[in-house]
């Protein structure tokens, strides 16, 4: 199993069998579907950044004093959900609580478990930002060297400590004690799963007992009930042949656990409820693909889907208040997301979670506690595994873009018949490099904004690792992006600080004109200096003008008629464009220009400065 590192947006999905109206309607529907799913986007981003906010101080204090009960886990879980939410993994808050809890001693499920959500968290914040400096990654974000280090002496500390007779944990090693929880279980397990998805071995055993655990504790119901679960279909699968159904309907008996195993207690068993049903699930789903090819006893598969059963059939109870109820919807992001689940039956779990988490958030941008701020964030920052093809409404999570940005970064790909996020698409390419995916990687540069296609550079020269295909589809796309025609990757490295460079200027709310004058004779990219001249337009800065004009000296086409264009809008001169795009058409212009200017300019300014 591979983690990516991204947070994946859905395709909106057209079916090609549709006659000339419904595909009108669909095509209506399903623009109404995304911009429902921007505005919650972009409130789901607004939260995030203001949860972040509000958990740094709790972090700071758990650094200063040092809590007695549960050091280790209560400093671990704000520090993943602090990664998760976009934090930097140079913060100096965040160096200071990784190597205070590395200096920790292993004890205790939900610490050490904690502990190892943190640690994932950091791997995959680092390879994103490695990415997002247009750095060269490694071929994957699996944790090396002292992380590694150490996530695998933390795995070992959980499989040693599960009951290796009734595949349970507790709060303690206890490999042959009676005590026992799903909870601990649950976090045990999730642990063990990023164990696995960094390369680092457990014990089959282990996974074997949790399945068996899970698969033959379960309560059930009384009436079989008729099940719709819609799973996300990913990128392979929409571009084969053949044709993907997602629902997946059957009947069964809804099932789940409580807080411990009902067979080890005498009269009637304890009633399921909603967040142990969701850990019990998302065990199942873990010791499930964990025993790879068909090897997991039949009763965890069956178990499973009647976990499902209930989820569908109470799934209002993960959403109605109660004392544990970010724990209780933390839980189901988990299954949604280990499960790569869309919906219960008619019920989409993020949307509706995320719906109740945003309406519940403090005017200080936390939700109570550390705990509940952490446990809320990490269901909003969702971690979906796969690059998935979803008939829902768009929503991007832990982009830490603007709005605007995430929006225009949506590309419709004829392959698939549906919108994907250009860069998230990019960034699941350079994670699995499977050549087969070029095709659409192609499409969504060629299709992209063309006025933002600089955005997609750094996730460009992260595919560009090693001499394959993949590079070469980079090496091309950065020269058609950038003007270069470099084979040198260094070349692109200097071309993307430069642009980092540009952007900052764009982020200034009134930058100065002498700082964008500078920029534009420093540059030699056309296309960054045709950003700094609509930057110059957008701010009205027409002092520039003299700048433009000299400009147009430059041996580009596309620039030297945006410069034209934009100089008729500041200046009635009467300056025509050229009938050609000839070198002496041009050379005439500029020409014409600079007469006019020299006759007319000083006045043009003094006007500018409101002088006589």
């Amino acid at each position: 199993m591979k983690r990516y590192p991204v947070l994946l947006v859905g395709l909106v999905v057209l079916s090609g069998t549709l006659g000339a109206e419904k595909v009108k309607g669909e095509k209506a529907r399903s623009e109404k579907s995304l911009e429902e799913g921007r505005d919650l986007h972009s409130r789901i981003e607004a939260a995030i950044a203001a949860g972040r906010q509000a958990l740094k101080p709790a972090v700071e204090d758990l650094l200063e004093k040092t809590p007695k009960d549960y050091p280790m886990g209560r400093l671990a879980l704000p520090v993943a959900a602090l990664l998760k939410a976009g934090i930097s993994s140079t913060d100096p808050l965040i160096k200071r609580a990784v190597e205070k809890l590395v200096r920790m001693r292993p004890e205790k499920t939900y610490c050490v478990a904690c502990h190892l959500f943190a640690l994932d968290a950091l791997c995959q914040r680092q390879y994103e930002e490695s990415l997002e400096a247009g750095s060269q990654p490694g071929p994957s974000r699996q944790a090396a060297g002292e992380i590694r280090e150490r996530m695998a002496e933390l795995a070992r500390w959980l499989a040693d400590g599960q009951n290796s007779q009734h595949g349970s944990w507790t709060y303690e090693k206890a490999a042959k004690g009676q005590r026992h929880d799903f909870s601990n279980t649950q976090f045990a397990v999730l642990g063990l799963e990023i164990a696995l998805d960094h390369g680092i071995e457990v014990p089959r055993e282990v996974f074997l007992r949790v399945a068996r655990l899970f698969g033959e504790s379960i309560v059930p119901e009384r009436t079989a009930v008729e099940v719709e679960i819609r799973k996300a279909v990913s990128i392979e699968e929409r571009l084969r042949a053949t044709r993907v159904n997602p629902v997946q309907r059957y009947k069964a008996i809804p099932g789940g656990w409580a807080y411990t195993d009902s067979r080890k207690k005498r009269g009637t068993p304890e009633e399921p409820y909603a967040s142990m049903t969701a850990a019990g699930a998302s065990s199942l789903i873990i010791a499930i693909k964990a025993l790879a090819g068909g090897q997991s006893p039949p009763v965890a598969e069956k178990a499973l889907h009647a976990a499902y059963a209930w989820i569908a059939q109470h799934f209002d109870q993960y959403l109605r208040d109660q004392q544990n109820f970010y724990y209780t919807l933390y839980s189901l992001e988990k299954v949604g997301d280990l499960g790569s689940l869309e919906k219960f039956g008619e019920r989409a779990w993020y949307e509706e979670g995320a719906s109740r988490i945003l309406e519940k958030q403090a005017p200080n941008g936390g939700w109570g506690g550390y705990v509940n701020t952490s446990l809320a964030l990490l269901f909003l920052t969702r971690a979906t595994r796969l690059f998935e093809a979803r008939a829902a409404p768009a929503i991007l999570t832990g982009t830490r873009g603007k709005e605007e940005g995430a929006n225009r970064d949506l590309v419709y790909i004829e392959k698939v018949k549906g919108f994907v996020s250009a860069r998230m698409l990019l960034e699941y390419i350079g994670s699995t490099r499977r050549p087969e995916l070029l095709p659409i990687g192609e499409e969504a540069v060629k299709n992209y904004s063309p006025d933002s296609r600089e955005d997609l550079v750094p996730l460009l020269l992260g595919l560009w690792t090693k001499q394959d295909r993949l590079t070469s589809f980079a090496r091309r796309s950065l020269q058609e992006i950038t003007g270069l025609k470099s084979p040198a990757r260094g070349d692109y490295v200097a071309w993307e600080k430069r642009f980092r460079e540009v952007q900052a200027l764009e982020a200034k709310e009134s930058p100065r004109p002498e700082d964008l004058i500078s920029a534009i004779r420093g540059l030699d990219s056309v296309r960054l200096k045709g950003r700094i001249v609509n930057l110059a337009h957008r701010k009205g800065l027409r002092s520039l003008a003299p700048v433009l004009i000299d400009e147009l000296s430059v041996d580009s086409t596309e620039y030297r008629r945006m410069l034209h264009g934009i100089l008729q809008l500041w200046i009635d001169s009467g300056v025509q464009v050229p009938a050609s795009d000839g070198e002496a058409a041009w050379e005439h212009a500029a020409k014409e220009w600079k007469g006019w200017w020299q006759a007319h300019g000083s006045q043009f300014l003094r006007d500018l400065a409101g002088e006589p």
